[in-house]
């Protein structure tokens, strides 16, 4: 299985319009900023901008062939981690509406699918905890069932589950960008990343995880939004 031609597409354009740079600078600024003020709240929005930059770059540069690319999804992944940790003291029962939509469930979704293959347990099980009560893989589909399949998969729901099955759920997902919720295919970097099939039947995986250890790419920026953290936190 290959990426689809329109998400490839989206992909390989961002980077090449040097969009990493631009969105790179305007989060980075923006997260010390946020840092200096002590806004956790900022500085997680600040972490969602990064983790597009490396989501893109990283499907575009295993799209190349490089298996490098897998560092900055790590990257990409481990600022997601990090927006989620510093949201979640936030979501008050007054406060968590806009960050309990379902788009919001469906990004966390991938963000534990994420999880699982890397294979980081306190992750996962930080994730879990927050997704559990709230993940219903058919409300989360809305009135277009593309997705549901690709959905449990991630979170772990399912039991064997056909490699084909799989396939016909993503090319699904493809034709309904206009869905709401969002489809999870819309979420960086499963547009071109088949994580599901990583995690069902990795041999039949577009890009194979089994020889790449998990080592983020290091980024001044994400580093300082995990000391921040840990020092609120401490």
């Amino acid at each position: 299985m290959t990426a689809s031609a329109a998400y490839e597409r989206e992909y390989r354009q961002w980077v090449a319009r040097s969009s990493f740079a631009a969105l790179h600078a305007r989060a980075s600024q923006n997260l010390d900023a946020a840092v200096q003020a002590k806004r956790p709240d900022l500085v997680a929005s600040a972490l969602d901008g990064l983790s597009v930059c490396y989501h893109y770059r990283g499907a575009v540069t295993l799209l190349e062939g490089d298996d490098f690319g897998w560092r900055d999804v790590q990257c990409g992944y481990l600022a997601n981690v990090y927006a989620l940790r510093l949201r979640i003291p936030l979501m008050t029962p007054m406060g968590s509406t806009r960050r309990e939509d379902p788009n919001f469930v469906v990004r966390t979704t991938v963000l534990l699918g994420l999880a699982r293959l890397f294979r980081i347990p306190l992750d996962e099980r930080l994730i879990r905890e927050w997704l559990a009560p709230r993940f219903d893989a058919e409300k989360l589909a809305g009135d277009v069932p593309a997705g549901r399949l690709i959905l449990a998969t991630l979170f772990g729901l399912e039991g064997p589950v056909a490699a084909d099955a799989l396939r016909r759920d993503r090319g699904a997902c493809i034709k309904a960008q206009d869905a709401w919720p969002k489809r999870p295919t819309e979420t960086a970097p499963l547009g071109v990343l088949d994580v599901e099939m990583s995690l069902a039947h990795p041999a039949e995986a577009t890009f194979s995880f089994d020889e790449i250890a998990y080592a983020p790419t290091e980024d001044d920026a994400v580093i300082l939004a995990m000391t921040a953290y840990h020092e609120w936190n401490d």
